[in-house]
């Protein structure tokens, strides 16, 4: 799970501070790691990188921002451990240096090893892979390499680019993990960006524009983009994009996600209500879909559970006593419980949130989560592996003694897509089919 930024502003614009508070805005859908890597217009061999494990505001200062100059920048916040970016690498014939490029992504190919061979090496890394893949590709135009490297990488995702004086922007055809378009207007003009969510653009003072389709490359050009179709859409975007990883002020076409997930909350308390006193949600993306199930229900909704957003990236070890989550014992204790959560996946916090329910009194905990079971890892992106997938080990009978709660309740496939009034073809489901484990 990644994000990424991107910026073309050669006028009067710190590009790397405006890359820096564009991936702050989106930090939540990466803690691992950060990078930034500024360009010049001008001189293109010169690409500087400042990245590091941590969140954004422990990488970067103003200094090391202040040394990222140029007219454009790329950014990226990851959870995946050990994959840092960007990825710079360099294109050289006989000893000379004919490119640098530098590269973020989001998402993952799934056909490396094909690119490997075709290559004849490997690397660490999508990013790595993919920008091997570009300098490999044959011709001296690196648009055209882009172009060509899109095609031959399968799998699920999006990128940002810097190379020969130019930003580039694409999405693969299957368009899993969502790419955007801002335009930012000052009296020197008219600039662009783009980012993994259009949060980024309210940040920057930067307006959204469009969405960029799958299968479509963008190519930024000082003052101009230029919009070029490299394959043809086989939309297979992730739904779990909508159930919790975008930002609540984000939108799903013509439907903020706030909005989608609160109406997600309303269906479950129609699909399979319970007796009880109060409904609460697990921060921070239940809580949108804890309010909808309280208006659907008439339960009274209250914030039960808080969490502490900081203690994961303090630079000193944290003792395991010291808990990410803390529970309103007063408005708890001798109540019936409706706990909502967005999804099941792992059993690391839900487990934390429900044993402290317990400890502070709850009669009763009834677990309701807005999207349908995960069977599978995914494959173009999402961090779970298998071995850690709840349901994939167990029937829900087990998960309802396991997970200790008096009963479990999942949303269906087919109440979700009538939710958001869009076909079941168009979207990935492949972590919800049941696969043989190892």
């Amino acid at each position: 799970m990644s994000g990424i930024f991107g910026i073309f502003a050669p006028k009067e614009i710190n590009v790397a501070k405006s890359t820096f508070y564009a991936l702050y805005a989106i930090q939540h859908r990466g803690e691992e790691s950060t990078g930034i890597a500024s360009g010049d217009m001008f001189n293109h061999q010169i690409i500087r990188i400042k990245s590091g494990n941590g969140v954004v505001s422990t990488i970067f200062s103003e200094q090391s921002l202040n040394n990222l100059q140029g007219h454009f920048a790329i950014g990226q916040v990851s959870n995946i451990p050990g994959e840092i970016e960007p990825i710079s690498l360099k294109e050289t014939t006989n000893g000379k240096i004919l490119r640098t490029i530098a590269v973020v992504m989001d998402g993952r190919i799934t056909n490396c090893k094909s690119i490997e061979q075709k290559i004849g090496k490997s690397a660490k890394g999508n990013a790595q892979l993919f920008a091997e893949l570009i300098l490999a590709t044959p011709g001296n135009d690196l648009m055209e390499k882009i172009m060509l490297a899109m095609r031959f990488a399968k799998g699920g995702y999006c990128a940002g680019i810097i190379g020969d004086g130019k930003l580039y922007a694409l999405r693969n055809q299957t368009g899993t993990w969502p790419l955007f378009i801002g335009e930012i207007k000052n009296i020197n003009g008219k600039f662009y960006c783009f980012s993994s969510e259009t949060a980024s653009f309210k940040t920057i003072g930067s307006n959204y524009l469009k969405e960029i389709q799958p299968g479509m490359l963008i190519v930024f050009d000082n003052d101009n983009l230029t919009e070029f179709s490299v394959a043809k859409p086989q939309l297979k975007f992730c739904m779990f994009e909508i159930i919790f990883r975008t930002r609540p002020d984000g939108k799903f076409g013509k439907y903020p996600i706030q909005t989608i997930r609160e109406m997600l909350g309303g269906e479950l308390a129609k699909k399979a209500s319970s007796e009880a006193d109060i409904v609460t949600g697990v921060p921070d993306s239940g809580k949108p879909a804890a309010v909808g199930y309280a208006k659907a229900s008439k339960i009274p909704y209250e914030e039960l559970v808080y969490k502490n957003r900081y203690i994961q990236h303090q630079q000193v070890k944290i003792p395991d006593r010291i808990k990410n989550y803390a529970v309103y014992k007063e408005e708890t204790e001798g109540k019936r419980i409706i706990l909502v959560e967005d999804s099941l996946v792992e059993a690391n916090t839900i487990k934390q949130i429900i044993d402290l329910l317990w400890k502070a009194g709850a009669k009763e905990i009834h677990l309701k989560v807005t999207s349908p079971p995960v069977f599978s890892q995914c494959d173009f992106g999402m961090s779970s592996t298998e071995k850690n997938l709840l349901t994939a080990q167990a029937d829900f009978e087990d998960l309802t003694t396991f997970l200790n709660v008096n009963s479990l309740t999942f949303l269906t496939e087919e109440i979700f897509f009538k939710v958001i009034n869009a076909t079941k073809d168009k979207f990935c489901n492949e972590c919800l089919l049941k696969k043989p484990l190892g």
